[in-house]
Protein backbone atom coordinates (compact mmCIF):
# COMPACT_ATOMS: atom_id res chain seq x y z
CA UNK A 1 0.00 0.00 0.00
CA UNK A 2 1.57 3.50 -1.17
CA UNK A 3 1.30 6.07 1.74
CA UNK A 4 -1.40 9.21 0.58
CA UNK A 5 0.01 11.75 -0.95
CA UNK A 6 -0.92 15.34 0.14
CA UNK A 7 -1.31 18.25 -2.80
CA UNK A 8 1.09 20.65 -2.06
CA UNK A 9 0.57 24.39 -1.56
CA UNK A 10 1.43 25.81 -4.52
CA UNK A 11 4.64 28.77 -4.56
CA UNK A 12 3.98 32.21 -5.36
CA UNK A 13 5.62 31.50 -9.03
CA UNK A 14 3.18 28.86 -9.57
CA UNK A 15 0.09 31.23 -9.11
CA UNK A 16 1.35 33.84 -11.09
CA UNK A 17 1.64 31.73 -14.17
CA UNK A 18 -1.86 30.22 -13.36
CA UNK A 19 -2.92 33.74 -13.14
CA UNK A 20 -1.81 34.32 -16.72
CA UNK A 21 -3.26 31.52 -18.50
CA UNK A 22 -6.46 32.12 -17.01
CA UNK A 23 -9.09 34.23 -19.74
CA UNK A 24 -9.90 37.57 -18.99
CA UNK A 25 -13.61 38.72 -19.02
CA UNK A 26 -13.65 40.23 -22.22
CA UNK A 27 -12.58 36.86 -23.76
CA UNK A 28 -14.59 35.31 -21.57
CA UNK A 29 -17.97 37.80 -23.27
CA UNK A 30 -16.18 36.73 -26.46
CA UNK A 31 -16.13 33.37 -26.07
CA UNK A 32 -20.46 33.48 -24.88
CA UNK A 33 -20.87 35.14 -27.96
CA UNK A 34 -19.42 32.55 -30.25
CA UNK A 35 -21.24 29.98 -28.42
CA UNK A 36 -24.40 31.81 -28.50
CA UNK A 37 -26.85 29.38 -30.76
CA UNK A 38 -28.74 30.38 -34.22
CA UNK A 39 -32.51 30.89 -32.90
CA UNK A 40 -33.67 30.51 -36.37
CA UNK A 41 -31.41 27.24 -36.79
CA UNK A 42 -32.83 24.01 -36.63
CA UNK A 43 -29.99 22.14 -36.14
CA UNK A 44 -29.81 19.69 -33.15
CA UNK A 45 -26.49 20.30 -31.77
CA UNK A 46 -27.32 23.25 -30.96
CA UNK A 47 -27.97 24.19 -27.52
CA UNK A 48 -31.86 26.08 -27.31
CA UNK A 49 -32.06 29.45 -25.59
CA UNK A 50 -35.07 29.48 -22.83
CA UNK A 51 -36.95 32.67 -22.45
CA UNK A 52 -38.65 33.61 -19.38
CA UNK A 53 -41.24 30.73 -17.59
CA UNK A 54 -44.80 32.72 -17.00
CA UNK A 55 -45.51 31.33 -13.53
CA UNK A 56 -48.47 32.64 -11.86
CA UNK A 57 -48.12 34.72 -9.49
CA UNK A 58 -50.50 35.10 -6.01
CA UNK A 59 -50.69 38.29 -4.65
CA UNK A 60 -52.70 39.37 -1.55
CA UNK A 61 -54.54 42.33 -0.85
CA UNK A 62 -55.62 43.82 2.06
CA UNK A 63 -58.60 46.56 1.63
CA UNK A 64 -59.17 49.15 4.21
CA UNK A 65 -62.56 50.25 4.73
CA UNK A 66 -64.94 53.20 5.56
CA UNK A 67 -66.81 51.83 8.80
CA UNK A 68 -69.72 53.71 7.72
CA UNK A 69 -70.17 53.78 3.53
CA UNK A 70 -68.53 49.92 4.19
CA UNK A 71 -72.48 47.98 4.34
CA UNK A 72 -74.25 50.70 2.47
CA UNK A 73 -76.56 49.28 -0.69
CA UNK A 74 -76.67 52.35 -2.51
CA UNK A 75 -72.94 53.64 -3.28
CA UNK A 76 -73.97 57.14 -4.32
CA UNK A 77 -71.33 58.84 -7.69
CA UNK A 78 -71.31 62.02 -9.37
CA UNK A 79 -73.80 64.30 -10.25
CA UNK A 80 -75.46 63.34 -14.23
CA UNK A 81 -74.75 67.08 -15.21
CA UNK A 82 -70.89 66.48 -14.55
CA UNK A 83 -69.95 64.62 -18.06
CA UNK A 84 -66.00 64.60 -17.47
CA UNK A 85 -67.04 62.63 -13.69
CA UNK A 86 -69.83 60.39 -14.75
CA UNK A 87 -67.14 59.15 -17.83
CA UNK A 88 -64.97 58.25 -15.40
CA UNK A 89 -67.15 56.45 -13.31
CA UNK A 90 -68.27 54.29 -16.01
CA UNK A 91 -65.51 53.36 -17.64
CA UNK A 92 -64.54 52.48 -13.81
CA UNK A 93 -67.85 50.13 -13.13
CA UNK A 94 -68.79 49.35 -16.63
CA UNK A 95 -72.35 48.13 -16.73
CA UNK A 96 -72.77 48.28 -12.50
CA UNK A 97 -73.09 51.83 -13.15
CA UNK A 98 -76.52 53.19 -13.30
CA UNK A 99 -78.26 56.62 -13.33
CA UNK A 100 -80.65 57.01 -10.58
CA UNK A 101 -83.45 59.64 -9.00
CA UNK A 102 -82.32 60.00 -5.15
CA UNK A 103 -85.41 61.34 -2.90
CA UNK A 104 -83.70 64.85 -2.58
CA UNK A 105 -84.51 65.24 -6.22
CA UNK A 106 -80.55 64.68 -7.21
CA UNK A 107 -79.43 62.24 -9.97
CA UNK A 108 -76.18 60.91 -10.22
CA UNK A 109 -74.38 57.93 -11.33
CA UNK A 110 -74.81 55.06 -8.44
CA UNK A 111 -74.07 51.34 -7.99
CA UNK A 112 -76.71 49.26 -6.34
CA UNK A 113 -75.68 46.10 -4.99
CA UNK A 114 -79.35 44.44 -5.46
CA UNK A 115 -80.00 41.12 -3.65
CA UNK A 116 -77.71 41.06 -0.82
CA UNK A 117 -79.65 40.75 2.40
CA UNK A 118 -79.08 42.65 5.97
CA UNK A 119 -77.70 39.85 7.49
CA UNK A 120 -74.91 39.32 4.59
CA UNK A 121 -74.08 43.16 4.26
CA UNK A 122 -70.46 42.53 5.49
CA UNK A 123 -69.95 41.19 2.08
CA UNK A 124 -70.66 44.47 0.08
CA UNK A 125 -66.74 45.10 0.09
CA UNK A 126 -65.43 41.80 -1.34
CA UNK A 127 -68.33 42.19 -3.85
CA UNK A 128 -67.43 45.61 -5.16
CA UNK A 129 -63.50 44.64 -4.92
CA UNK A 130 -64.23 41.70 -7.13
CA UNK A 131 -66.48 43.11 -9.53
CA UNK A 132 -64.14 45.72 -10.15
CA UNK A 133 -60.78 43.30 -10.23
CA UNK A 134 -62.58 40.81 -12.72
CA UNK A 135 -64.00 44.16 -14.89
CA UNK A 136 -60.57 44.88 -15.22
CA UNK A 137 -58.31 42.01 -14.91
CA UNK A 138 -57.53 39.65 -18.16
CA UNK A 139 -58.79 35.90 -18.26
CA UNK A 140 -57.63 33.04 -16.31
CA UNK A 141 -57.56 35.33 -13.41
CA UNK A 142 -58.75 34.17 -9.98
CA UNK A 143 -60.05 36.12 -6.96
CA UNK A 144 -60.52 34.35 -3.16
CA UNK A 145 -61.94 36.66 -0.99
CA UNK A 146 -62.20 35.95 3.06
CA UNK A 147 -65.11 38.23 4.01
CA UNK A 148 -67.05 35.11 5.14
CA UNK A 149 -64.37 32.75 6.02
CA UNK A 150 -66.01 32.55 9.77
CA UNK A 151 -69.54 32.67 8.97
CA UNK A 152 -70.02 28.82 9.62
CA UNK A 153 -69.23 29.30 13.20
CA UNK A 154 -72.39 31.40 13.57
CA UNK A 155 -74.75 29.49 11.67
CA UNK A 156 -75.08 25.82 13.74
CA UNK A 157 -77.53 24.06 11.03
CA UNK A 158 -74.31 24.75 7.92
CA UNK A 159 -71.76 22.45 7.45
CA UNK A 160 -68.39 24.17 7.37
CA UNK A 161 -67.75 23.02 3.40
CA UNK A 162 -70.31 25.23 2.57
CA UNK A 163 -69.44 28.73 4.06
CA UNK A 164 -65.77 28.17 5.80
CA UNK A 165 -63.16 28.97 3.53
CA UNK A 166 -62.75 31.98 1.03
CA UNK A 167 -64.91 32.48 -2.05
CA UNK A 168 -63.35 31.91 -5.25
CA UNK A 169 -64.10 33.75 -8.79
CA UNK A 170 -62.80 33.36 -12.00
CA UNK A 171 -62.68 34.96 -15.24
CA UNK A 172 -63.47 32.17 -17.62
CA UNK A 173 -62.35 33.87 -21.05
CA UNK A 174 -61.95 37.39 -22.08
CA UNK A 175 -63.89 37.84 -25.07
CA UNK A 176 -67.26 40.06 -25.41
CA UNK A 177 -69.19 37.37 -23.71
CA UNK A 178 -67.07 37.28 -20.89
CA UNK A 179 -68.58 35.65 -17.90
CA UNK A 180 -67.62 35.09 -14.19
CA UNK A 181 -67.85 31.84 -12.42
CA UNK A 182 -68.58 31.99 -8.74
CA UNK A 183 -67.68 28.98 -6.62
CA UNK A 184 -68.17 29.40 -2.80
CA UNK A 185 -66.56 27.23 0.00
CA UNK A 186 -64.48 24.27 0.33
CA UNK A 187 -66.15 22.10 -1.44
CA UNK A 188 -66.27 23.97 -4.45
CA UNK A 189 -70.26 23.84 -5.45
CA UNK A 190 -71.89 25.93 -7.34
CA UNK A 191 -73.57 29.07 -5.69
CA UNK A 192 -77.07 28.62 -5.66
CA UNK A 193 -78.67 31.24 -3.40
CA UNK A 194 -78.14 34.94 -3.70
CA UNK A 195 -76.58 35.25 -7.29
CA UNK A 196 -76.92 38.37 -9.04
CA UNK A 197 -75.88 39.14 -12.82
CA UNK A 198 -75.47 42.04 -14.38
CA UNK A 199 -75.38 42.74 -18.05
CA UNK A 200 -76.58 45.98 -21.19
CA UNK A 201 -77.72 46.13 -23.99
CA UNK A 202 -74.96 47.97 -25.31
CA UNK A 203 -71.88 45.05 -23.97
CA UNK A 204 -72.61 41.81 -23.98
CA UNK A 205 -70.42 41.27 -20.80
CA UNK A 206 -71.91 39.29 -17.87
CA UNK A 207 -70.87 39.53 -14.72
CA UNK A 208 -72.47 36.89 -11.96
CA UNK A 209 -71.59 37.89 -8.55
CA UNK A 210 -72.67 35.22 -5.64
CA UNK A 211 -73.93 36.30 -2.25
CA UNK A 212 -73.40 32.97 -0.60
CA UNK A 213 -75.29 30.31 0.67
CA UNK A 214 -75.73 31.74 3.61
CA UNK A 215 -78.32 34.12 2.54
CA UNK A 216 -81.27 31.88 3.41
CA UNK A 217 -79.85 31.42 7.18
CA UNK A 218 -78.90 35.28 7.48
CA UNK A 219 -82.71 36.07 6.60
CA UNK A 220 -83.75 32.80 8.55
CA UNK A 221 -81.90 34.50 11.66
CA UNK A 222 -83.29 38.06 11.67
CA UNK A 223 -87.10 36.26 11.05
CA UNK A 224 -86.20 34.66 14.78
CA UNK A 225 -85.00 37.41 16.23
CA UNK A 226 -88.43 39.75 14.83
CA UNK A 227 -90.42 36.45 16.04
CA UNK A 228 -88.83 37.09 19.90
CA UNK A 229 -89.60 40.93 19.82
CA UNK A 230 -92.78 40.23 18.74
CA UNK A 231 -93.53 37.74 21.02
CA UNK A 232 -91.83 40.11 23.68
CA UNK A 233 -94.59 42.81 22.70
CA UNK A 234 -97.47 40.93 23.36
CA UNK A 235 -96.51 39.49 26.23
CA UNK A 236 -95.66 42.80 27.44
CA UNK A 237 -99.17 44.09 26.96
CA UNK A 238 -100.31 41.08 28.62
CA UNK A 239 -98.64 42.22 31.86
CA UNK A 240 -99.36 46.20 31.32
CA UNK A 241 -102.99 45.15 31.21
CA UNK A 242 -103.26 42.27 33.87
CA UNK A 243 -105.92 42.62 36.72
CA UNK A 244 -106.46 42.15 40.64
CA UNK A 245 -103.31 42.12 41.53
CA UNK A 246 -101.38 43.92 44.63
CA UNK A 247 -99.12 46.29 42.35
CA UNK A 248 -99.52 46.83 38.69
CA UNK A 249 -96.86 46.43 36.07
CA UNK A 250 -95.48 50.21 34.56
CA UNK A 251 -92.82 49.02 32.48
CA UNK A 252 -91.41 45.90 30.75
CA UNK A 253 -87.78 46.00 28.82
CA UNK A 254 -85.64 43.14 27.60
CA UNK A 255 -82.56 41.96 28.89
CA UNK A 256 -81.24 39.83 26.76
CA UNK A 257 -78.50 39.57 24.52
CA UNK A 258 -80.88 38.31 21.61
CA UNK A 259 -82.79 41.86 21.18
CA UNK A 260 -79.19 43.76 21.23
CA UNK A 261 -77.98 41.26 18.36
CA UNK A 262 -74.86 39.87 20.62
CA UNK A 263 -76.18 36.06 21.35
CA UNK A 264 -74.29 33.67 20.07
CA UNK A 265 -77.23 31.85 18.16
CA UNK A 266 -80.64 32.83 17.84
CA UNK A 267 -83.14 30.91 19.54
CA UNK A 268 -85.75 29.51 17.11
CA UNK A 269 -89.56 29.19 17.99
CA UNK A 270 -90.28 25.99 20.18
CA UNK A 271 -93.12 24.07 19.01
CA UNK A 272 -93.88 22.85 22.51
CA UNK A 273 -93.81 26.82 24.29
CA UNK A 274 -96.29 28.00 22.96
CA UNK A 275 -98.38 27.94 26.35
CA UNK A 276 -100.74 25.90 28.28
CA UNK A 277 -99.53 23.29 26.71
CA UNK A 278 -100.76 23.77 23.24
CA UNK A 279 -98.04 23.27 21.14
CA UNK A 280 -97.66 19.95 18.89
CA UNK A 281 -94.85 18.38 18.96
CA UNK A 282 -94.27 16.74 15.12
CA UNK A 283 -91.66 13.58 14.58
CA UNK A 284 -90.12 15.14 11.55
CA UNK A 285 -88.90 18.56 13.08
CA UNK A 286 -85.95 18.61 15.45
CA UNK A 287 -86.58 20.58 18.80
CA UNK A 288 -84.08 21.63 21.03
CA UNK A 289 -84.50 19.94 24.33
CA UNK A 290 -83.27 22.81 26.72
CA UNK A 291 -84.68 26.29 26.25
CA UNK A 292 -82.43 29.48 26.90
CA UNK A 293 -84.60 31.97 28.49
CA UNK A 294 -84.39 35.52 27.73
CA UNK A 295 -84.63 37.59 30.27
CA UNK A 296 -86.63 40.80 30.77
CA UNK A 297 -87.16 43.32 33.37
CA UNK A 298 -90.68 44.07 34.82
CA UNK A 299 -91.31 47.03 37.00
CA UNK A 300 -93.58 47.44 39.44
CA UNK A 301 -95.56 50.33 40.86
CA UNK A 302 -93.99 51.87 44.22
CA UNK A 303 -95.70 51.70 47.23
CA UNK A 304 -94.84 52.92 50.79
CA UNK A 305 -95.98 49.69 52.66
CA UNK A 306 -93.75 46.85 51.60
CA UNK A 307 -91.26 45.94 55.10
CA UNK A 308 -87.79 47.76 55.62
CA UNK A 309 -86.36 44.57 56.77
CA UNK A 310 -84.29 42.72 53.65
CA UNK A 311 -86.14 39.78 54.21
CA UNK A 312 -89.19 40.14 54.57
CA UNK A 313 -89.01 42.63 51.96
CA UNK A 314 -87.64 39.37 49.80
CA UNK A 315 -90.20 36.94 50.67
CA UNK A 316 -93.40 40.32 49.97
CA UNK A 317 -91.76 40.55 46.58
CA UNK A 318 -91.53 36.60 46.21
CA UNK A 319 -95.39 36.90 46.94
CA UNK A 320 -95.91 39.74 44.57
CA UNK A 321 -94.70 37.49 41.99
CA UNK A 322 -96.69 34.25 42.99
CA UNK A 323 -99.64 36.91 42.42
CA UNK A 324 -98.40 38.32 39.21
CA UNK A 325 -98.14 34.65 37.41
CA UNK A 326 -101.25 33.76 38.52
CA UNK A 327 -103.02 36.47 37.11
CA UNK A 328 -101.53 35.92 34.01
CA UNK A 329 -101.84 32.36 33.36
CA UNK A 330 -105.64 33.26 34.09
CA UNK A 331 -105.55 36.02 31.85
CA UNK A 332 -103.99 34.46 28.22
CA UNK A 333 -103.09 30.56 29.65
CA UNK A 334 -99.51 31.10 29.62
CA UNK A 335 -97.15 28.74 31.33
CA UNK A 336 -96.31 30.22 34.44
CA UNK A 337 -93.77 28.66 36.80
CA UNK A 338 -93.03 31.21 39.91
CA UNK A 339 -89.86 31.32 42.07
CA UNK A 340 -88.63 33.84 44.52
CA UNK A 341 -85.96 35.01 42.26
CA UNK A 342 -87.94 35.09 38.85
CA UNK A 343 -91.14 33.79 36.95
CA UNK A 344 -90.52 31.67 34.23
CA UNK A 345 -92.91 31.84 31.35
CA UNK A 346 -93.20 29.90 28.17
CA UNK A 347 -94.84 32.12 26.01
CA UNK A 348 -95.08 31.41 21.81
CA UNK A 349 -92.18 29.29 21.28
CA UNK A 350 -89.99 31.65 23.68
CA UNK A 351 -88.91 30.75 27.12
CA UNK A 352 -88.49 34.26 29.50
CA UNK A 353 -87.78 35.15 32.19
CA UNK A 354 -89.01 37.73 34.24
CA UNK A 355 -87.16 39.66 37.07
CA UNK A 356 -89.38 41.96 39.11
CA UNK A 357 -87.78 45.47 40.04
CA UNK A 358 -89.63 47.65 42.73
CA UNK A 359 -87.86 51.22 43.53
CA UNK A 360 -87.00 50.35 47.07
CA UNK A 361 -85.01 47.44 45.84
CA UNK A 362 -81.74 49.73 45.37
CA UNK A 363 -82.65 51.31 49.45
CA UNK A 364 -83.14 47.92 50.39
CA UNK A 365 -79.98 46.12 49.02
CA UNK A 366 -77.74 49.34 50.52
CA UNK A 367 -78.94 48.85 53.92
CA UNK A 368 -78.59 44.46 53.50
CA UNK A 369 -74.58 45.68 52.68
CA UNK A 370 -74.09 48.02 55.74
CA UNK A 371 -75.72 46.12 58.13
CA UNK A 372 -73.82 42.49 56.22
CA UNK A 373 -70.06 42.99 58.14
CA UNK A 374 -69.13 40.04 55.90
CA UNK A 375 -70.19 41.34 52.56
CA UNK A 376 -67.15 41.56 50.16
CA UNK A 377 -65.96 44.89 48.42
CA UNK A 378 -66.78 42.65 45.01
CA UNK A 379 -71.09 43.19 45.57
CA UNK A 380 -72.51 45.84 43.66
CA UNK A 381 -75.16 47.81 45.51
CA UNK A 382 -77.02 48.60 42.62
CA UNK A 383 -79.77 45.38 41.97
CA UNK A 384 -79.56 42.93 39.40
CA UNK A 385 -82.33 43.95 37.68
CA UNK A 386 -80.91 47.47 36.78
CA UNK A 387 -77.52 46.92 36.56
CA UNK A 388 -78.45 44.50 33.55
CA UNK A 389 -80.90 47.42 32.22
CA UNK A 390 -77.87 49.73 32.47
CA UNK A 391 -75.56 47.25 30.70
CA UNK A 392 -78.39 46.58 27.82
CA UNK A 393 -78.29 50.31 27.07
CA UNK A 394 -74.89 50.57 27.01
CA UNK A 395 -74.46 47.02 24.50
CA UNK A 396 -77.12 48.29 22.86
CA UNK A 397 -75.56 52.05 21.47
CA UNK A 398 -72.38 50.33 20.43
CA UNK A 399 -74.30 47.77 18.56
CA UNK A 400 -76.01 50.81 16.55
CA UNK A 401 -73.11 52.73 16.82
CA UNK A 402 -70.54 49.80 14.80
CA UNK A 403 -72.04 48.30 12.46
CA UNK A 404 -68.96 45.37 12.86
CA UNK A 405 -69.46 44.87 16.96
CA UNK A 406 -72.27 42.33 17.14
CA UNK A 407 -70.98 39.85 14.76
CA UNK A 408 -67.08 40.36 16.93
CA UNK A 409 -68.84 39.75 19.52
CA UNK A 410 -70.65 36.76 18.49
CA UNK A 411 -67.37 35.37 17.47
CA UNK A 412 -65.49 36.00 20.17
CA UNK A 413 -68.06 33.97 22.20
CA UNK A 414 -67.39 30.96 19.36
CA UNK A 415 -64.08 31.37 20.04
CA UNK A 416 -64.67 30.94 23.99
CA UNK A 417 -66.94 28.46 23.59
CA UNK A 418 -64.51 26.21 21.22
CA UNK A 419 -61.89 26.50 24.23
CA UNK A 420 -63.97 25.95 26.96
CA UNK A 421 -64.24 29.22 28.88
CA UNK A 422 -67.18 30.73 27.82
CA UNK A 423 -70.07 30.95 30.69
CA UNK A 424 -67.79 28.82 33.41
CA UNK A 425 -65.05 31.48 33.27
CA UNK A 426 -66.16 34.28 31.05
CA UNK A 427 -69.61 35.34 30.91
CA UNK A 428 -71.34 36.68 27.60
CA UNK A 429 -71.85 40.06 29.42
CA UNK A 430 -68.04 40.00 30.22
CA UNK A 431 -67.66 39.64 26.51
CA UNK A 432 -69.60 42.19 25.29
CA UNK A 433 -67.95 44.55 27.32
CA UNK A 434 -64.44 43.60 26.29
CA UNK A 435 -64.86 43.53 22.32
CA UNK A 436 -66.39 47.21 23.09
CA UNK A 437 -62.58 48.05 24.79
CA UNK A 438 -62.00 46.92 21.32
CA UNK A 439 -64.02 49.75 19.18
CA UNK A 440 -64.12 52.67 22.18
CA UNK A 441 -61.23 52.05 23.74
CA UNK A 442 -57.98 54.25 23.86
CA UNK A 443 -56.34 52.57 21.22
CA UNK A 444 -53.64 53.52 18.45
CA UNK A 445 -55.98 51.60 16.04
CA UNK A 446 -58.78 52.45 14.26
CA UNK A 447 -62.23 51.22 15.34
CA UNK A 448 -62.34 47.48 13.09
CA UNK A 449 -64.98 47.94 10.29
CA UNK A 450 -65.42 43.78 9.92
CA UNK A 451 -66.22 40.84 11.96
CA UNK A 452 -62.59 39.18 11.18
CA UNK A 453 -60.33 42.51 11.93
CA UNK A 454 -62.98 42.89 14.97
CA UNK A 455 -61.96 39.47 15.78
CA UNK A 456 -58.12 39.84 15.58
CA UNK A 457 -58.14 43.53 17.42
CA UNK A 458 -60.39 41.25 20.23
CA UNK A 459 -57.02 38.58 20.47
CA UNK A 460 -54.77 41.53 20.61
CA UNK A 461 -56.68 43.03 23.54
CA UNK A 462 -56.68 40.08 25.38
CA UNK A 463 -52.88 39.39 24.63
CA UNK A 464 -51.51 43.14 25.59
CA UNK A 465 -53.61 44.52 28.27
CA UNK A 466 -51.64 44.12 31.92
CA UNK A 467 -54.41 43.18 33.00
CA UNK A 468 -52.69 42.46 36.69
CA UNK A 469 -51.68 46.15 36.71
CA UNK A 470 -54.49 48.51 35.60
CA UNK A 471 -58.31 47.90 35.10
CA UNK A 472 -59.93 48.60 31.38
CA UNK A 473 -62.58 50.98 31.48
CA UNK A 474 -65.20 50.25 28.38
CA UNK A 475 -66.24 54.42 28.47
CA UNK A 476 -68.20 55.22 25.37
CA UNK A 477 -70.05 58.39 26.02
CA UNK A 478 -67.05 59.46 27.87
CA UNK A 479 -68.69 59.77 31.07
CA UNK A 480 -65.58 59.01 33.24
CA UNK A 481 -63.44 62.47 33.40
CA UNK A 482 -59.83 62.24 34.75
CA UNK A 483 -60.22 62.59 38.63
CA UNK A 484 -62.44 59.51 38.47
CA UNK A 485 -60.30 57.72 36.62
CA UNK A 486 -57.07 58.04 38.81
CA UNK A 487 -59.40 56.87 41.67
CA UNK A 488 -60.37 53.77 39.82
CA UNK A 489 -56.64 53.25 39.10
CA UNK A 490 -55.93 53.47 43.02
CA UNK A 491 -58.92 51.43 44.30
CA UNK A 492 -57.23 48.68 41.79
CA UNK A 493 -53.77 48.67 43.49
CA UNK A 494 -55.09 48.80 46.69
CA UNK A 495 -57.48 45.84 46.16
CA UNK A 496 -54.32 44.22 44.74
CA UNK A 497 -52.18 44.59 47.48
CA UNK A 498 -54.93 43.02 49.37
CA UNK A 499 -55.37 40.22 47.39
CA UNK A 500 -58.97 40.46 46.10
CA UNK A 501 -58.27 41.91 43.19
CA UNK A 502 -60.06 39.99 39.96
CA UNK A 503 -58.20 38.58 37.31
CA UNK A 504 -60.38 40.68 34.79
CA UNK A 505 -61.63 44.15 36.22
CA UNK A 506 -63.83 45.97 33.60
CA UNK A 507 -64.85 49.40 34.74
CA UNK A 508 -68.10 50.93 33.26
CA UNK A 509 -69.84 54.09 34.19
CA UNK A 510 -72.83 51.84 36.01
CA UNK A 511 -70.66 50.26 37.51
CA UNK A 512 -67.06 51.66 38.59
CA UNK A 513 -65.88 49.80 41.06
CA UNK A 514 -66.88 46.33 41.31
CA UNK A 515 -66.42 44.76 38.32
CA UNK A 516 -69.93 42.61 38.42
CA UNK A 517 -69.45 40.64 35.47
CA UNK A 518 -65.91 39.55 36.52
CA UNK A 519 -65.94 39.95 40.43
CA UNK A 520 -65.47 35.88 41.19
CA UNK A 521 -63.89 34.49 37.92
CA UNK A 522 -61.76 34.05 35.32
CA UNK A 523 -58.91 33.72 38.01
CA UNK A 524 -55.32 34.72 37.58
CA UNK A 525 -54.25 31.66 36.22
CA UNK A 526 -57.05 31.51 33.65
CA UNK A 527 -56.21 34.81 32.54
CA UNK A 528 -52.83 33.69 32.02
CA UNK A 529 -53.84 30.98 29.51
CA UNK A 530 -56.57 33.04 27.95
CA UNK A 531 -54.13 35.52 27.00
CA UNK A 532 -51.66 32.69 25.99
CA UNK A 533 -54.04 31.51 23.50
CA UNK A 534 -55.09 35.01 22.44
CA UNK A 535 -51.73 35.71 21.51
CA UNK A 536 -51.08 31.96 19.82
CA UNK A 537 -54.11 33.07 17.60
CA UNK A 538 -53.26 36.66 16.89
CA UNK A 539 -49.46 35.16 15.65
CA UNK A 540 -49.61 32.05 15.02
CA UNK A 541 -46.86 29.94 14.12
Amino acid sequence: RRPPVYPSRPSQQQSQQQQRQQPSKGQKKRCREQQQPDIGSSSSSTVPVWGPVSVPRRIVVAAVVDPVAATRVVDVGPPADNAVAAAKYRALWGDKAQLRRFPDGKINEAVVWEGVPPGERHRIPDLAVQYLLLHHLPAGTTIQSCSTALDALLYPGVKPADTLGPSKHTVLNNSSSAKVAVRSGAAGKQAVAGTAKYSTAASSTAVTIGIGNTAGIAAAETAASRAADTALDTLAKQLRGLSGVALNVIGVQSLSSVSRHTCCFYPEPHPLAEGGGSGVYTPDVKVARVMEPMQVMVQLEGTGKLPSDPVAFAKTKAALGVQLASALCAACGAHVTATEEALEVLWQGFAFQLLLYIDRDSSVLSAMEQTDSSSSSSSSQVPLPLLMSRHHGLVSSLEAAHAAYASTVRLAQRWLGLNLLLGSQVTPEAVELLVGAVFVGPSVFAPPASRISGLLAFWRLLASHPWSASPLLVDPAGEVGPAARQKLQAEFEARRAAGNAPGIFIATPYDLHYSKWTARHPSQSVVHHLASRAAAAYHPA
